[in-house]
């Protein structure tokens, strides 16, 4: 199957959060028989939805000069670099202008996601939803929530204590009648909510802040 009806993206068989290295309580293993070895000690039906994952893959042929376009939440992997050999890449994140909450991977947010002290991570638990918004973490009341986009980030973050509650209850407030494409924001100014009209579109592709 392909597109929505796609099994290897439902994401409801475990509550939101994808048997990947690096994301919610799993530790970030950058190696492919010492990440296996851990799903299949630690997380079963993990281990399982990886093997399917690995029998769907396609590898892609490249040389010098390739360029390959992908979406942040497509499955993908690299492999490993052979012995002696070299591997350059550019890792480069190209977005709608609105679309603030997708990072940078060098030296950026996302890249910090994945250090196995999960320092980062854990300060986002902690950090107060007006604080969040300067990592670009949209604040309460943005067009980017609806029903969705709570629960992926719920399931994401919850593990390390960040309360999501300022986020429904704004959701709740402004009302589920907005679609992913309303040109209404509501920004967040030191606490206090106010609207503002915007061309800002929600990119579609986006399922989960910073994943």
């Amino acid at each position: 199957a392909e597109g929505d009806d796609d099994p290897l993206y439902d994401w409801s068989w475990n509550q939101g959060v994808p048997p990947t290295p690096g994301v919610g309580h799993v530790p970030y293993i950058n190696n492919r028989t010492a990440c296996e070895k851990y799903f299949a000690e630690t997380w079963k039906e993990g281990w399982e939805f990886r093997q399917r994952l690995y029998a769907e893959e396609k590898y892609v042929a490249f040389k010098p000069g390739t360029v390959l376009l992908y979406r942040h939440d497509i499955w993908h992997r690299g492999t490993p670099v052979s012995d002696g050999k070299l591997r350059r890449a550019h890792n480069l994140v190209f977005k709608k202008r609105d679309v603030f909450w997708l990072t940078g991977w060098n030296a950026g947010v996302a890249r910090e996601m994945y250090s196995r002290s999960q320092f980062l991570e854990k300060l986002m638990g902690r950090l107060s939803p007006f604080q969040r918004t300067a990592i670009g973490f949209p604040p309460p009341g943005h067009a980017y929530w609806n029903d969705h986009t709570l629960a992926m980030c719920k399931r994401r973050w919850e593990s390390f204590g960040m309360d999501m509650s300022p986020y429904e209850e704004a959701q709740s407030t402004v009302g589920n009648k907005r679609s992913r494409s309303n040109d209404e924001l509501v920004s967040e100014d030191s606490g206090n909510m106010t609207k503002k009209s915007s061309r800002a579109k929600e990119d579609k592709q986006a399922s989960c802040v910073m994943c």
